[in-house]
Protein backbone atom coordinates (compact mmCIF):
# COMPACT_ATOMS: atom_id res chain seq x y z
CA UNK A 1 0.00 0.00 0.00
CA UNK A 2 3.01 2.31 0.25
CA UNK A 3 3.42 1.99 -3.53
CA UNK A 4 1.11 4.43 -5.35
CA UNK A 5 0.32 1.99 -8.13
CA UNK A 6 -0.48 -0.77 -5.65
CA UNK A 7 -2.57 1.58 -3.54
CA UNK A 8 -4.62 2.54 -6.58
CA UNK A 9 -5.22 -1.11 -7.48
CA UNK A 10 -6.26 -1.95 -3.92
CA UNK A 11 -8.59 1.04 -3.83
CA UNK A 12 -10.27 0.08 -7.11
CA UNK A 13 -10.87 -3.47 -5.89
CA UNK A 14 -12.07 -2.26 -2.49
CA UNK A 15 -14.70 -0.04 -4.13
CA UNK A 16 -16.72 -3.20 -4.85
CA UNK A 17 -16.76 -4.31 -1.20
CA UNK A 18 -20.58 -4.41 -1.06
CA UNK A 19 -20.50 -7.45 -3.36
CA UNK A 20 -18.87 -9.35 -0.44
CA UNK A 21 -16.27 -10.83 -2.77
CA UNK A 22 -13.35 -11.98 -0.58
CA UNK A 23 -10.79 -9.96 -2.55
CA UNK A 24 -12.82 -6.75 -2.33
CA UNK A 25 -13.53 -7.07 1.40
CA UNK A 26 -9.89 -7.86 2.15
CA UNK A 27 -8.70 -4.87 0.10
CA UNK A 28 -11.19 -2.63 1.89
CA UNK A 29 -9.92 -3.70 5.31
CA UNK A 30 -6.27 -3.28 4.34
CA UNK A 31 -6.92 0.11 2.72
CA UNK A 32 -8.85 1.42 5.72
CA UNK A 33 -6.23 0.19 8.20
CA UNK A 34 -3.44 1.83 6.19
CA UNK A 35 -5.33 5.12 5.84
CA UNK A 36 -6.28 5.20 9.53
CA UNK A 37 -2.64 4.65 10.48
CA UNK A 38 -1.53 7.41 8.08
CA UNK A 39 -4.16 9.85 9.38
CA UNK A 40 -3.02 9.37 12.98
CA UNK A 41 -0.81 12.43 13.33
CA UNK A 42 -0.86 12.99 9.57
CA UNK A 43 -2.00 15.85 7.40
CA UNK A 44 -5.49 17.06 6.58
CA UNK A 45 -5.23 15.31 3.22
CA UNK A 46 -4.60 12.01 5.03
CA UNK A 47 -7.69 12.54 7.16
CA UNK A 48 -9.79 13.31 4.08
CA UNK A 49 -8.55 10.14 2.37
CA UNK A 50 -9.41 8.12 5.47
CA UNK A 51 -12.90 9.60 5.73
CA UNK A 52 -13.54 8.94 2.05
CA UNK A 53 -12.54 5.29 2.35
CA UNK A 54 -14.53 4.51 5.51
CA UNK A 55 -17.89 2.88 4.67
CA UNK A 56 -21.06 4.41 6.07
CA UNK A 57 -22.62 2.48 8.94
CA UNK A 58 -26.10 1.74 7.42
CA UNK A 59 -24.73 0.08 4.23
CA UNK A 60 -22.06 -1.62 6.32
CA UNK A 61 -24.77 -3.15 8.55
CA UNK A 62 -26.63 -4.40 5.47
CA UNK A 63 -23.44 -5.95 4.12
CA UNK A 64 -22.75 -7.56 7.49
CA UNK A 65 -26.23 -9.10 7.59
CA UNK A 66 -25.84 -10.30 4.00
CA UNK A 67 -22.48 -11.88 4.84
CA UNK A 68 -24.03 -13.68 7.82
CA UNK A 69 -26.84 -15.00 5.62
CA UNK A 70 -24.41 -16.15 2.95
CA UNK A 71 -22.19 -17.87 5.51
CA UNK A 72 -25.18 -19.61 7.11
CA UNK A 73 -26.43 -20.87 3.76
CA UNK A 74 -22.97 -21.98 2.68
CA UNK A 75 -22.34 -23.83 5.95
CA UNK A 76 -25.12 -26.25 5.03
CA UNK A 77 -23.15 -27.31 1.95
CA UNK A 78 -20.09 -29.51 2.26
CA UNK A 79 -16.97 -27.39 2.03
CA UNK A 80 -18.90 -24.29 1.00
CA UNK A 81 -18.52 -22.07 4.05
CA UNK A 82 -14.86 -21.05 3.77
CA UNK A 83 -15.22 -18.14 1.34
CA UNK A 84 -18.37 -16.79 2.97
CA UNK A 85 -16.87 -16.97 6.45
CA UNK A 86 -13.74 -15.23 5.17
CA UNK A 87 -15.73 -12.22 4.00
CA UNK A 88 -17.62 -12.11 7.29
CA UNK A 89 -14.37 -12.24 9.28
CA UNK A 90 -12.89 -9.37 7.29
CA UNK A 91 -15.97 -7.20 7.93
CA UNK A 92 -15.83 -7.95 11.66
CA UNK A 93 -12.13 -7.11 11.80
CA UNK A 94 -12.92 -3.81 10.12
CA UNK A 95 -15.55 -2.80 12.71
CA UNK A 96 -13.15 -1.20 15.24
CA UNK A 97 -11.89 1.16 12.48
CA UNK A 98 -15.32 2.54 11.57
CA UNK A 99 -16.52 6.06 12.33
CA UNK A 100 -19.30 5.84 14.93
CA UNK A 101 -20.32 9.50 14.78
CA UNK A 102 -23.61 8.45 13.16
CA UNK A 103 -25.66 7.59 16.25
CA UNK A 104 -28.41 5.86 14.28
CA UNK A 105 -25.92 3.71 12.38
CA UNK A 106 -24.02 2.93 15.57
CA UNK A 107 -27.20 1.74 17.29
CA UNK A 108 -28.09 -0.36 14.24
CA UNK A 109 -24.66 -2.01 14.22
CA UNK A 110 -24.80 -2.57 17.98
CA UNK A 111 -28.19 -4.30 17.68
CA UNK A 112 -26.95 -6.47 14.80
CA UNK A 113 -23.85 -7.56 16.73
CA UNK A 114 -25.88 -8.36 19.85
CA UNK A 115 -28.28 -10.47 17.79
CA UNK A 116 -25.36 -12.41 16.30
CA UNK A 117 -23.72 -13.01 19.67
CA UNK A 118 -26.83 -14.72 21.04
CA UNK A 119 -27.55 -16.71 17.85
CA UNK A 120 -26.62 -20.30 18.66
CA UNK A 121 -25.86 -21.16 15.03
CA UNK A 122 -22.98 -18.66 14.94
CA UNK A 123 -19.68 -20.52 15.25
CA UNK A 124 -17.60 -20.13 18.40
CA UNK A 125 -14.62 -18.98 16.32
CA UNK A 126 -16.51 -15.77 15.45
CA UNK A 127 -17.40 -14.83 19.04
CA UNK A 128 -14.11 -13.00 19.88
CA UNK A 129 -14.41 -10.90 16.72
CA UNK A 130 -18.06 -10.13 17.44
CA UNK A 131 -17.24 -9.13 21.01
CA UNK A 132 -14.39 -6.86 19.88
CA UNK A 133 -16.67 -5.25 17.30
CA UNK A 134 -19.41 -4.72 19.90
CA UNK A 135 -16.95 -3.10 22.30
CA UNK A 136 -15.86 -0.72 19.53
CA UNK A 137 -19.49 0.06 18.72
CA UNK A 138 -20.01 1.03 22.36
CA UNK A 139 -17.63 3.92 21.73
CA UNK A 140 -15.23 3.16 24.57
CA UNK A 141 -18.01 2.93 27.17
CA UNK A 142 -16.83 -0.24 28.90
CA UNK A 143 -19.71 -0.09 31.36
CA UNK A 144 -22.18 -0.23 28.49
CA UNK A 145 -20.29 -3.08 26.83
CA UNK A 146 -20.28 -5.03 30.08
CA UNK A 147 -23.98 -4.46 30.61
CA UNK A 148 -24.86 -5.53 27.06
CA UNK A 149 -22.89 -8.79 27.31
CA UNK A 150 -24.43 -9.58 30.69
CA UNK A 151 -27.89 -8.99 29.22
CA UNK A 152 -27.02 -11.28 26.33
CA UNK A 153 -25.95 -14.00 28.75
CA UNK A 154 -29.26 -13.69 30.58
CA UNK A 155 -31.25 -13.79 27.33
CA UNK A 156 -29.39 -16.85 26.06
CA UNK A 157 -29.77 -18.64 29.38
CA UNK A 158 -33.48 -17.84 29.69
CA UNK A 159 -34.95 -16.78 26.30
CA UNK A 160 -38.01 -14.57 26.42
CA UNK A 161 -41.30 -16.37 25.92
CA UNK A 162 -42.51 -13.76 23.46
CA UNK A 163 -39.62 -14.65 21.13
CA UNK A 164 -40.91 -18.20 20.91
CA UNK A 165 -44.46 -16.90 20.43
CA UNK A 166 -43.36 -14.61 17.60
CA UNK A 167 -41.71 -17.54 15.87
CA UNK A 168 -45.04 -19.37 15.92
CA UNK A 169 -45.58 -23.10 16.35
CA UNK A 170 -43.43 -25.34 14.22
CA UNK A 171 -44.85 -28.04 11.99
CA UNK A 172 -43.58 -30.65 14.45
CA UNK A 173 -45.41 -28.93 17.34
CA UNK A 174 -48.68 -28.97 15.38
CA UNK A 175 -48.60 -32.78 15.15
CA UNK A 176 -49.74 -35.18 17.81
CA UNK A 177 -47.42 -37.56 19.61
CA UNK A 178 -48.23 -40.51 17.30
CA UNK A 179 -47.72 -38.46 14.15
CA UNK A 180 -44.39 -37.12 15.42
CA UNK A 181 -43.21 -40.63 16.28
CA UNK A 182 -44.21 -41.91 12.83
CA UNK A 183 -42.44 -39.01 11.13
CA UNK A 184 -39.26 -39.62 13.13
CA UNK A 185 -39.33 -43.33 12.24
CA UNK A 186 -39.76 -42.51 8.55
CA UNK A 187 -36.88 -40.03 8.77
CA UNK A 188 -34.57 -42.58 10.40
CA UNK A 189 -35.39 -45.28 7.83
CA UNK A 190 -34.94 -42.88 4.91
CA UNK A 191 -31.60 -41.60 6.23
CA UNK A 192 -30.35 -45.15 6.78
CA UNK A 193 -31.39 -46.12 3.24
CA UNK A 194 -29.64 -43.04 1.85
CA UNK A 195 -26.37 -44.14 3.46
CA UNK A 196 -26.78 -47.58 1.87
CA UNK A 197 -27.58 -46.06 -1.52
CA UNK A 198 -24.48 -43.83 -1.50
CA UNK A 199 -22.30 -46.88 -0.76
CA UNK A 200 -24.01 -48.89 -3.53
CA UNK A 201 -23.61 -46.05 -6.05
CA UNK A 202 -19.89 -45.85 -5.29
CA UNK A 203 -19.56 -49.61 -5.72
CA UNK A 204 -21.42 -49.61 -9.07
CA UNK A 205 -19.30 -46.76 -10.39
CA UNK A 206 -16.14 -48.66 -9.48
CA UNK A 207 -17.55 -51.66 -11.38
CA UNK A 208 -18.40 -49.33 -14.32
CA UNK A 209 -22.06 -50.34 -14.11
CA UNK A 210 -23.29 -46.83 -14.83
CA UNK A 211 -26.90 -47.80 -15.60
CA UNK A 212 -27.33 -49.34 -12.16
CA UNK A 213 -25.62 -46.33 -10.58
CA UNK A 214 -28.03 -43.97 -12.33
CA UNK A 215 -31.03 -45.98 -11.09
CA UNK A 216 -29.70 -45.89 -7.53
CA UNK A 217 -29.13 -42.14 -7.78
CA UNK A 218 -32.73 -41.69 -8.92
CA UNK A 219 -33.91 -43.65 -5.87
CA UNK A 220 -31.69 -41.49 -3.63
CA UNK A 221 -33.19 -38.32 -5.13
CA UNK A 222 -36.69 -39.61 -4.40
CA UNK A 223 -35.72 -40.36 -0.80
CA UNK A 224 -34.21 -36.90 -0.42
CA UNK A 225 -37.46 -35.34 -1.63
CA UNK A 226 -39.37 -37.53 0.83
CA UNK A 227 -37.15 -36.33 3.66
CA UNK A 228 -37.73 -32.71 2.69
CA UNK A 229 -41.49 -33.24 2.79
CA UNK A 230 -41.45 -34.63 6.34
CA UNK A 231 -42.17 -32.23 9.24
CA UNK A 232 -39.08 -30.58 10.65
CA UNK A 233 -37.49 -32.55 13.44
CA UNK A 234 -37.48 -30.77 16.75
CA UNK A 235 -34.11 -30.34 18.46
CA UNK A 236 -33.86 -32.42 21.59
CA UNK A 237 -34.28 -30.15 24.64
CA UNK A 238 -31.07 -31.42 26.19
CA UNK A 239 -29.13 -30.50 23.04
CA UNK A 240 -30.51 -26.98 22.99
CA UNK A 241 -29.85 -26.60 26.72
CA UNK A 242 -26.25 -27.68 26.16
CA UNK A 243 -25.86 -25.15 23.33
CA UNK A 244 -27.30 -22.38 25.48
CA UNK A 245 -25.07 -23.27 28.42
CA UNK A 246 -21.98 -23.38 26.20
CA UNK A 247 -22.80 -19.98 24.69
CA UNK A 248 -23.34 -18.45 28.16
CA UNK A 249 -20.00 -19.84 29.32
CA UNK A 250 -18.16 -18.60 26.23
CA UNK A 251 -19.64 -15.12 26.53
CA UNK A 252 -18.70 -15.05 30.22
CA UNK A 253 -15.16 -16.13 29.35
CA UNK A 254 -14.88 -13.43 26.69
CA UNK A 255 -16.14 -10.84 29.14
CA UNK A 256 -13.62 -11.82 31.79
CA UNK A 257 -10.77 -11.93 29.27
CA UNK A 258 -11.51 -8.44 27.92
CA UNK A 259 -8.40 -6.30 28.60
CA UNK A 260 -8.91 -3.39 30.95
CA UNK A 261 -12.40 -4.48 32.01
CA UNK A 262 -12.78 -5.06 35.75
CA UNK A 263 -15.87 -6.96 36.84
CA UNK A 264 -17.17 -6.40 40.36
CA UNK A 265 -17.19 -9.35 42.74
CA UNK A 266 -20.98 -9.17 42.97
CA UNK A 267 -21.46 -9.65 39.22
CA UNK A 268 -18.86 -12.42 39.17
CA UNK A 269 -20.61 -14.26 41.97
CA UNK A 270 -23.91 -14.03 40.09
CA UNK A 271 -22.30 -15.58 37.01
CA UNK A 272 -20.67 -18.32 39.09
CA UNK A 273 -23.88 -19.25 40.90
CA UNK A 274 -26.13 -19.12 37.84
CA UNK A 275 -23.88 -20.59 35.14
CA UNK A 276 -20.42 -21.82 36.16
CA UNK A 277 -21.19 -24.10 39.10
CA UNK A 278 -24.28 -25.82 37.57
CA UNK A 279 -22.27 -26.57 34.42
CA UNK A 280 -19.75 -28.56 36.47
CA UNK A 281 -22.40 -31.26 36.86
CA UNK A 282 -23.05 -31.46 33.10
CA UNK A 283 -22.49 -34.89 31.52
CA UNK A 284 -20.59 -33.33 28.60
CA UNK A 285 -16.85 -32.85 29.16
CA UNK A 286 -16.85 -29.78 26.90
CA UNK A 287 -19.26 -27.94 29.21
CA UNK A 288 -17.34 -28.93 32.34
CA UNK A 289 -14.11 -27.69 30.74
CA UNK A 290 -15.69 -24.36 29.84
CA UNK A 291 -17.03 -23.99 33.38
CA UNK A 292 -13.60 -24.69 34.89
CA UNK A 293 -11.98 -22.12 32.62
CA UNK A 294 -14.52 -19.52 33.71
CA UNK A 295 -14.04 -20.36 37.38
CA UNK A 296 -10.28 -20.13 36.88
CA UNK A 297 -10.66 -16.63 35.44
CA UNK A 298 -12.97 -15.74 38.32
CA UNK A 299 -10.37 -16.87 40.84
CA UNK A 300 -7.58 -14.84 39.22
CA UNK A 301 -8.99 -11.60 40.63
CA UNK A 302 -9.62 -12.85 44.17
CA UNK A 303 -7.13 -14.71 46.35
CA UNK A 304 -9.85 -15.98 48.67
CA UNK A 305 -11.78 -17.44 45.74
CA UNK A 306 -8.56 -18.99 44.42
CA UNK A 307 -7.95 -20.79 47.71
CA UNK A 308 -11.60 -21.88 47.88
CA UNK A 309 -11.68 -23.28 44.33
CA UNK A 310 -8.18 -24.75 44.30
CA UNK A 311 -9.23 -28.26 45.50
CA UNK A 312 -11.79 -28.37 42.69
CA UNK A 313 -9.11 -27.75 40.03
CA UNK A 314 -6.76 -30.31 41.60
CA UNK A 315 -9.48 -32.97 41.69
CA UNK A 316 -10.48 -32.31 38.07
CA UNK A 317 -6.85 -32.51 36.94
CA UNK A 318 -6.41 -35.85 38.65
CA UNK A 319 -9.66 -37.65 37.86
CA UNK A 320 -11.70 -36.07 35.03
CA UNK A 321 -11.61 -36.56 31.27
CA UNK A 322 -8.96 -35.03 29.02
CA UNK A 323 -10.72 -31.76 28.01
CA UNK A 324 -11.51 -31.06 31.65
CA UNK A 325 -7.98 -31.98 32.73
CA UNK A 326 -6.55 -29.49 30.24
CA UNK A 327 -8.83 -26.73 31.51
CA UNK A 328 -7.97 -27.55 35.14
CA UNK A 329 -4.25 -27.57 34.34
CA UNK A 330 -4.51 -24.14 32.70
CA UNK A 331 -6.41 -22.77 35.70
CA UNK A 332 -3.84 -24.16 38.15
CA UNK A 333 -0.91 -22.72 36.20
CA UNK A 334 -2.51 -19.27 35.91
CA UNK A 335 -3.43 -19.15 39.60
CA UNK A 336 0.09 -20.11 40.65
CA UNK A 337 1.47 -17.36 38.40
CA UNK A 338 -0.83 -14.70 39.88
CA UNK A 339 -1.25 -15.71 43.53
CA UNK A 340 1.29 -16.92 46.04
CA UNK A 341 2.04 -20.63 45.57
CA UNK A 342 2.41 -20.90 49.33
CA UNK A 343 -1.26 -19.89 49.76
CA UNK A 344 -2.46 -22.60 47.37
CA UNK A 345 -0.06 -25.52 47.65
CA UNK A 346 0.38 -27.49 50.86
CA UNK A 347 3.82 -27.19 52.51
CA UNK A 348 6.40 -29.74 51.43
CA UNK A 349 8.73 -31.71 53.61
CA UNK A 350 12.30 -30.54 53.85
CA UNK A 351 14.51 -32.18 51.19
CA UNK A 352 16.97 -34.87 52.22
CA UNK A 353 20.56 -33.71 52.62
CA UNK A 354 22.75 -34.35 49.57
CA UNK A 355 25.11 -37.30 49.63
CA UNK A 356 28.68 -36.72 50.54
CA UNK A 357 30.73 -35.47 47.64
CA UNK A 358 27.77 -34.00 45.73
CA UNK A 359 28.91 -30.98 43.67
CA UNK A 360 25.94 -28.77 44.63
CA UNK A 361 23.06 -29.21 47.05
CA UNK A 362 19.60 -29.46 45.47
CA UNK A 363 17.42 -26.37 45.40
CA UNK A 364 13.93 -27.08 46.68
CA UNK A 365 11.68 -24.40 48.14
CA UNK A 366 8.72 -25.04 50.42
CA UNK A 367 6.24 -25.66 47.57
CA UNK A 368 8.42 -27.73 45.25
CA UNK A 369 7.28 -31.13 46.50
CA UNK A 370 3.57 -30.26 46.30
CA UNK A 371 4.01 -28.83 42.80
CA UNK A 372 5.80 -31.98 41.67
CA UNK A 373 2.95 -34.06 43.07
CA UNK A 374 0.47 -31.87 41.16
CA UNK A 375 2.22 -31.88 37.79
CA UNK A 376 3.96 -35.27 37.96
CA UNK A 377 1.02 -37.43 36.81
CA UNK A 378 0.30 -35.04 33.93
CA UNK A 379 3.97 -35.08 32.87
CA UNK A 380 3.86 -38.89 32.81
CA UNK A 381 0.53 -38.99 30.97
CA UNK A 382 0.28 -41.04 27.79
CA UNK A 383 -1.61 -38.16 26.16
CA UNK A 384 0.90 -35.97 24.35
CA UNK A 385 -1.11 -32.74 24.69
CA UNK A 386 -1.63 -33.10 28.43
CA UNK A 387 2.01 -33.95 29.13
CA UNK A 388 3.30 -31.11 26.93
CA UNK A 389 0.91 -28.69 28.62
CA UNK A 390 2.16 -29.75 32.05
CA UNK A 391 5.76 -29.26 30.89
CA UNK A 392 4.91 -25.77 29.62
CA UNK A 393 3.24 -24.91 32.93
CA UNK A 394 6.29 -26.10 34.86
CA UNK A 395 8.63 -24.06 32.62
CA UNK A 396 6.58 -20.91 33.17
CA UNK A 397 6.58 -21.34 36.93
CA UNK A 398 10.33 -21.97 37.03
CA UNK A 399 11.13 -19.13 34.61
CA UNK A 400 9.10 -16.57 36.57
CA UNK A 401 10.62 -17.63 39.89
CA UNK A 402 7.31 -18.76 41.38
CA UNK A 403 8.96 -22.01 42.39
CA UNK A 404 12.54 -23.30 42.69
CA UNK A 405 13.05 -27.03 42.31
CA UNK A 406 16.00 -29.02 41.07
CA UNK A 407 13.82 -32.14 40.96
CA UNK A 408 11.32 -30.44 38.65
CA UNK A 409 14.11 -29.26 36.34
CA UNK A 410 15.44 -32.81 36.21
CA UNK A 411 11.99 -34.13 35.38
CA UNK A 412 11.69 -31.61 32.55
CA UNK A 413 15.07 -32.64 31.14
CA UNK A 414 13.95 -36.26 31.07
CA UNK A 415 10.69 -35.21 29.43
CA UNK A 416 12.48 -33.19 26.75
CA UNK A 417 14.65 -36.08 25.57
CA UNK A 418 11.88 -38.67 25.50
CA UNK A 419 11.14 -39.47 21.86
CA UNK A 420 7.40 -39.88 22.33
CA UNK A 421 7.11 -36.23 23.40
CA UNK A 422 9.02 -34.77 20.42
CA UNK A 423 5.88 -34.13 18.37
CA UNK A 424 4.00 -32.66 21.31
CA UNK A 425 6.70 -30.03 21.82
CA UNK A 426 5.81 -28.56 18.43
CA UNK A 427 2.04 -28.59 18.92
CA UNK A 428 0.31 -25.21 19.28
CA UNK A 429 -1.21 -25.67 22.74
CA UNK A 430 -3.38 -22.58 22.35
CA UNK A 431 -5.56 -24.44 19.84
CA UNK A 432 -6.95 -26.55 22.68
CA UNK A 433 -7.46 -23.56 24.96
CA UNK A 434 -4.66 -24.77 27.22
CA UNK A 435 -2.80 -22.37 29.50
CA UNK A 436 -4.70 -19.29 28.53
CA UNK A 437 -2.04 -16.99 29.92
CA UNK A 438 -4.25 -15.33 32.50
CA UNK A 439 -1.21 -14.93 34.69
CA UNK A 440 0.81 -12.94 32.18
Amino acid sequence: LRDKETAGLVGSVAADWASLAPEAVLCLRCEVEALVAAADGGTAADEEARDAALPELPPFCKALQAAVGTASAASEEAGGSGVANYSLVQLLRLCPRLDFADEYGRAELEAALCALLKTLSIGDELLPLLAAALRAACGGEDGRFQRLVQELISEVDDPLEEEAAEAGPSSADALGADERLQAEQQRMLAQARLVELHAEVKSRVEEEDFDAAAALQKEAAALTAQLAALPASRRAPEDEDALRTARCLRLSELLMRTPGLALGSHEMDLHADATFLPALAAPRPKLRALALRCLGLRALSDGAQAAKLWPLFVKALAHDQLPVQLAALGACADLLLVHSPAALLPPSAAPEPPPAGAPLPPTEDGCAGALLDLLGPALRSSDALLSASAALAACRLLHTGRVASSALVARLLVFYFQAEHAAARAEPLAEAGVLGGGGK
